[in-house]
């Protein structure tokens, strides 16, 4: 029973790879826009605290 349980954990990390690769590069696609709309936001902030 426990070699069938140490297997098992074996070949899910051969298999989960991929899925945690696919994760991360979405979460680096989402980081990316983020900080895309922020710097286009950013001037617009910046002139509603300048003064008139």
């Amino acid at each position: 029973m426990e070699r069938f349980i140490e297997n098992a954990m074996y070949a899910s990390r051969r298999l989960l790879a991929p899925i945690y690769f696919g994760l991360s590069l979405g979460l680096l696609a989402l980081a990316l826009k983020f900080f895309q709309t922020v710097f286009h936001i950013l001037p617009v902030c910046s002139a509603w605290l300048r003064p008139i």
